[in-house]
């Protein structure tokens, strides 16, 4: 429930019938507002501190069935501690206020913020296209009635308080004595003009702004065509369905098959990199709705998915084809799931933890970081599951695993077809792009799950747990996060954490986990790429610094709760800005071209059907140009160094000339190597 526009709301409930003549009368009203419920009035920020003294009148509403800002009355819905009461169902409007018996008109929002502003009754016409000035006079009119009447029957200190905002306005004040409807812009009633337009906002807007704003920012960033290295394999694989490189990412294979064909628009490779773009931008709205869901408004929760999306890391890895957004996206989803369940006990909830789970691990290993986390934040409502909802949460869990299946399926299926071209030229199965390590056997399919061979996957978890190494960890993630979400954000999630530990420290902790277990990994694990690991670490501190900032503004302005959403929505998006700022050199790669002057080189310098011979980094672009767009005609891509398959060079040779692109120092006594080109480095070999 939001804060009491309207002091109706607060009345016992024989006090109900609307009183035309009194609510005009503003002295009165304020004469008879208790001291402590001072704050109940049409302003922003209704709700302060509730002392000792409330208890008794607390109480006293709840034995008359009302409602008020210290229930647990959750953004459309009412919360209860009691899951037997609760019984999993939500109410899906609570009005605290519902008018006497025979009010039967229906009002708009518009219409009943009008209501509230000016003190009218329910039955009194408001007329919506009287304008936003209007609107906002009258409610700044009988603000100052109320102030005028607190400062003759309430304690001076109070009187005080409430007439701070409008200190140093004399001749201000004379401008609205003379003409009661002209608005006053001094900075007290500013201020509540811009919360009135931010409680004004739908939270289905700022819901859709939370997605879109992020989305938005990746596209207009978005790399047009195809990159390097695994980038490069994942434009390809989905493409063409065949097998990427272990552990196969079936979601995201399965997915870009169906994106890539159905979205005709672009190159293969901007069209995987947008639904990339999706993905991640899904992300940020599962940080909004976490955010919504421990309690913060949706300005501060929209912030967040910003703050988040605007980061180095996550804005370059959602403007290219990425399956760490995929993997980063399903993660989010299920924490977001998983504190909905936590704090609600839905079954719903726990359905869609176990099927956002099954997704994440069909997606990527690193997902198997998130079970300790997880478990966390379901135990506290572990026991109030029937067996029938925990068998169904199974199979939702299981169901997205079985497209693991496809793997060795389709690994035979290619084998038998002999479609990777590469088997022409004798070599064993398994090569990259068709059918990668060919797990068509249930060993071999075991053995490329593991990683396959020469898998570093074990050396990142050994690792782990080798405690000496995390002073260093810990150094390289600080160093990082600050780059990644700036100082300020930094500074309000750690008193986002702290707040959050005071309200529900097994809540807290569990995030916590499920989000930090992958920072030792990532940064221990040996390869290139180790910040796109970081990526569900930073998510959770967008989620706290958004929490932090909310909760610890609302303080600060003695709970002020209207003030404290436009305060710290503006903080929070000033830091994405700024982060937007600092990386504004990433909005020149919409018009990189990434490998394509690579391939049109290694087509210009080499014949159709020569072998060109590339190690990983060059040759998915090849593979690419080959399978995906055939630009590369009928020259056959071999992924390898010089000496991996140097014993077939001489039967080669026979048919075909060889090429190395890009390609180390290698020696052999009987091949001779021509500099064909410089840039790209272009060797052809001949006999000797």
């Amino acid at each position: 429930m939001r804060d009491h526009a309207h002091a109706e709301g607060l009345r016992p409930r024989r006090d109900r019938t609307a009183d035309a003549p009194e609510t005009h009368d503003a002295q009165r009203l304020a004469v008879q507002l208790d001291a402590d419920e001072r704050l109940a009035l049409p302003a922003a920020g209704a709700q302060r501190r509730h002392g000792v003294g409330q208890v008794a009148r607390q109480g006293q509403r709840q034995r008359e069935g009302l409602l008020d800002g210290r229930e647990r009355v959750g953004r459309g819905r009412v919360e209860h501690d009691d899951a037997r009461l609760r019984s999993g169902r939500n109410v899906d409007r609570v009005d605290a206020d519902p008018g006497t018996r025979h009010d039967g008109q229906a009002r708009t929002a518009g219409q009943q913020l009008a209501i509230d502003a000016s003190l009218r009754t329910h039955d009194e016409a408001v007329g919506i296209g009287q304008g936003r000035a209007q609107f906002v006079a009258r409610r700044t009119d009988a603000g100052n009635h109320l102030d005028a009447a607190r400062a003759q029957h309430v304690q001076p200190g109070l009187g005080k308080r409430f007439r701070d905002d409008d200190a140093g306005g004399g001749e201000a004040d004379a401008l609205h004595e003379a003409n009661p409807q002209t608005v006053v812009p001094f900075p007290g009633r500013t201020l509540a003009v811009w919360s009135s337009f931010a409680t004004v906002i739908p939270a289905r807007w700022w819901s859709a702004a939370a997605f879109l704003a992020p989305f938005a920012l990746f596209c207009f960033t978005l790399v047009p065509d195809v990159g390097y290295w695994d980038t490069a394999e994942m434009e390809t694989v989905p493409y063409i369905f065949g097998i990427a490189h272990p552990t196969g990412f079936p979601t995201f294979v399965v997915a870009g098959w169906f994106f890539s064909h159905i979205y005709p628009f672009g190159t293969v490779a901007y069209r995987l990199g947008l639904m990339s773009a999706v993905a991640m931008a899904g992300a940020a709205w599962c940080a909004y709705a976490t955010v919504v869901e421990l309690g913060e408004e949706p300005p501060v929760a929209a912030a967040a998915a910003m703050l988040f999306a605007a980061g180095n890391i996550v804005w370059t890895r959602g403007t290219r084809t990425e399956v760490h957004a995929f993997a980063v996206a399903f993660s989010a989803l299920v924490l977001w799931q998983a504190v909905r369940f936590g704090r609600t006990g839905n079954a719903r909830a726990f359905f869609g933890t176990a099927l956002a789970y099954g997704l994440a691990l069909a997606t990527h290993g690193i997902a198997t970081l998130l079970a300790p986390g997880l478990a966390m934040l379901l135990a506290s409502r572990g026991r109030s599951l029937t067996p029938g909802i925990a068998l169904r949460a199974g199979a939702l869990f299981v169901a997205p695993l079985l497209l693991y299946l496809y793997i060795p399926l389709r690994s035979a299926q290619l084998f038998a077809a002999k479609t990777d071209p590469t088997l022409a030229l004798g070599i064993p199965p398994g090569r990259p792009f068709w059918d990668n390590f060919h797990p068509a056997s249930f060993g071999e399919f075991v053995r490329y799950m593991g990683g396959g061979e020469g898998s570093q996957v074990g050396v990142g978890f050994s690792k782990m747990v080798d405690w000496s190494l995390y002073p260093d960890v810990g150094a390289r993630f600080a160093a990082a996060t600050l780059h990644e979400v700036g100082p300020f954000a930094v500074f309000f999630a750690l008193i986002g954490i702290a707040l959050a530990f005071k309200r529900d420290a097994w809540l807290a902790l569990g995030l916590i986990v499920a989000c930090g277990l992958c920072v030792p990994y990532g940064l221990l694990y040996p390869e290139a790429d180790q910040e796109r690991y970081l990526m569900t670490a930073f998510w959770g501190i967008a989620v706290f610094a958004a929490y932090g900032a909310g909760q610890s503004i609302k303080t600060y302005l003695d709970d002020n709760a209207s003030l404290a959403r436009v305060a710290a929505t503006v903080l929070l998006y000033a830091a994405a800005f700024g982060l937007i700022w600092t990386g504004r050199d990433t909005f020149g790669q919409r018009h990189d071209p990434g490998a394509r002057q690579f391939i049109d080189k290694v087509v210009a310098n080499t014949p159709d059907g020569a072998i060109i011979v590339a190690n990983w980094t060059f040759a998915t672009p090849l593979g690419y140009a080959a399978y995906v767009d055939h630009t590369l005609g009928h020259r056959i891509v071999v992924t390898a160094f010089p000496g991996d398959y140097s014993a077939f060079y001489p039967n080669w040779l026979q048919s075909h000339r060889i090429f190395l692109v890009n390609q180390p120092a290698w020696e052999d006594p009987t091949i001779r190597q021509t500099i064909v080109a410089s840039d790209p480095g272009i060797l052809e070999l001949e006999k000797k």
